[in-house]
């Protein structure tokens, strides 16, 4: 017994060495610019904006620093340490203390993701045993760190992806958690319904919402209804969408409350207004609502870092996807939002499904690249 405790102890001090703690410092350094790091332009861009708030790192360190296995390169403590105080930490050391704090709670919370073994939180969807996870949720702190609440979040989304007669039963007895409702719902936005019964689970979470209050319930309601309003849209629903566009934009109240929200919820607003006037065959009014929104795309550009550029830019590109418009306006749109912003740099604009896919709706799901790493 006294051995295997000693193994055990050996594995988890090795383990923990072992961390590729230069490819979490990749991950927090391209979360903290808002851009992917997966070009020599946007290494010299990088540059730019660490020296711009003091931190000097030469380009070709970070485009060095930015290949698929940081951790097989050796970097200057000092380059470390820049880095690290740039995502927020005071050197390198406390970066890793970090990391190894993040690890130790994720093992606790049973996602284990370098063993050949699901999670527990995937066993207890999958055998829809989920009162011990209701328990572990509520009992998370309001003040989780963002990193662990999309990695808890994703865990959630592909577990119920997978195992999808869970899918009901959690999102009736799960939507009134803070915790889900943020890392979840929020978080992890399913614009595109990739997960069963995704239609239950935002009513579920509309539940919990009383629009009158304004603030984050007014946001909410806007938020979940607009996903909504999209998938009926898609699948040929015009009686849906005129209902729930009703619930958004006939009340001029909501109008004139959504201007002071943040750009990208407001901007998802706006865009899929477009939706409604397609849907009651004002096409006149839907082609002038998205020229004036790339317009204002262009005047606003500097005021939204890069991931909300490029979530604007995937959900305008997308409604003018779902009402058909013409190969020459997609194009349009590309060309003059890539132009606006240094940031937003396409080789090939006219594949615009490729676009679609090179980010998302939402800022969890941009992080997670599809799979968390």
């Amino acid at each position: 017994m006294a051995n295997m405790k000693e193994r055990l102890k050996t594995l988890g001090a090795r383990s923990q060495k072992e961390l590729p703690y230069q490819s979490f410092l990749l991950l927090a350094l391209e979360n903290a610019l808002g851009f992917r790091l997966d070009s020599a332009s946007r290494c010299r861009l990088a540059e730019q904006t660490l020296e711009a708030s003091g931190f000097r790192v030469s380009y070709s360190t970070l485009y060095r620093f930015s290949q698929n296995t940081p951790d097989g390169h050796s970097f200057y403590r000092a380059t470390l340490d820049l880095l690290s105080q740039f995502v927020g930490k005071s050197d390198w050391d406390e970066f890793r203390e970090h990391c190894d704090r993040d690890q130790r709670f994720m093992e606790l919370a049973g996602v284990v993701g370098d063993f050949k073994v699901h999670s527990l939180i995937r066993r207890c969807i999958e055998h829809k045993e989920l009162r011990g996870l209701y328990a572990f949720c509520e009992s998370l702190p309001s003040d989780l760190n963002n990193d662990l609440t999309v990695r808890l979040g994703y865990e959630l989304f592909r577990s119920l992806q997978v195992h999808s007669a869970s899918t009901v039963r959690f999102y009736r007895n799960f939507s009134c958690l803070p915790f889900i409702r943020k890392a979840f719902f929020e978080y992890l936005a399913d614009p595109e319904f990739r997960l069963a019964n995704y239609d239950q689970g935002l009513k579920a979470y509309l539940n919990q919402v009383d629009c009158r209050d304004g603030g984050s319930s007014l946001q909410a309601f806007v938020f979940a209804n607009c996903l909504l309003l999209r998938q009926a849209y898609f699948i040929g629903r015009l009686r849906e969408v005129r209902r729930i566009a009703n619930l958004l934009y006939a009340d001029g109240s909501i109008a004139r409350a959504v201007e002071n929200m943040d750009g990208l919820p407001k901007f998802r607003f706006l865009c899929y207004r477009v939706l409604w006037f397609h849907a009651q065959g004002q096409y006149h009014l839907a082609e002038a609502t998205h020229l004036g929104l790339t317009e204002q795309f262009v005047e606003q550009v500097d005021q939204a870092r890069p991931f909300e550029q490029e979530m604007m830019l995937n959900t305008l590109l997308d409604v003018l996807m779902l009402i058909g418009a013409s190969e020459e306006d997609k194009r349009s749109l590309v060309e003059g939002m890539a132009r606006a912003s240094s940031y937003l740099d396409f080789k090939s604009p006219s594949q615009f499904n490729a676009v679609l896919a090179a980010t998302d709706h939402t800022r969890a799901n941009w992080f997670t690249r599809g799979v968390y790493r």
